[in-house]
C-alpha cells in the first residue's frame, strides 16, 4: 500500500502565529475570526472573536467579545490601549504583569491556605483529612 499524503502535509506543522508574522507588520492586525472553541458552548449568547496583532516582538492573539467586535471605534481603541500597554510593558500587558506577580503565592500563605482547607474539610465531615508524605516533601523546603 502507497502512503499518499495530502498536498497541505508539508504545511501541518504551521502554526497560525507563524504565518501571520510573515504578513503583519509591528502594530497591525489581521482580520476576525469568529472562534469555535468548545469551551464557548458554556458562554451561552456571548461569542468571541479573535485576531492576530503584531505587538512588536512578536505576533499575539488576541480575544474580544461580539459587542467589541459590532462598535468599529470601540474594537480599535481596545487594540490600540492592548498595544500601549504591551510597550509599556516590555512584550507584555503592565496589568497581566501586575496580576500574575501579585498573584504568587508565598511559602507563609501557603501554609496558611493548607492548613484552613484541611480545618474546612474536616469540618465538612470528611475522613482521614491530612498530608501525604509526598505532598509533605513538595510543600516543605528542602534545604
Amino acid at each position: 500500500m502507497i502512503a499518499c499524503n495530502p498536498p497541505c502535509h508539508s504545511f501541518a506543522p504551521l502554526r497560525d502565529v507563524a504565518l501571520w508574522a510573515t504578513t503583519l507588520s509591528p502594530g497591525e492586525r489581521g482580520p476576525l475570526w469568529k472562534s469555535s472553541a468548545n469551551i464557548l458552548s458554556c458562554y451561552g449568547e456571548h461569542t468571541v472573536y479573535f485576531c492576530y496583532v503584531h505587538v512588536g516582538a512578536e505576533v499575539a492573539r488576541v480575544e474580544v467579545p461580539q459587542w467589541v467586535v459590532e462598535d468599529a471605534e470601540l474594537l480599535d481603541s481596545a487594540l490600540s490601549l492592548m498595544l500601549a500597554q504591551v510597550q509599556k510593558g516590555f512584550g507584555y500587558p503592565v496589568a497581566l504583569a501586575e496580576a500574575h506577580n501579585q498573584a504568587v503565592v508565598r511559602g507563609g500563605d501557603r501554609t496558611r491556605f493548607f492548613t484552613l482547607l484541611e480545618q474546612q474539610m474536616i469540618r465538612a465531615g470528611l475522613k482521614n483529612v491530612g498530608t501525604s508524605f509526598k505532598e509533605a516533601r513538595k510543600r516543605g523546603s528542602i534545604a
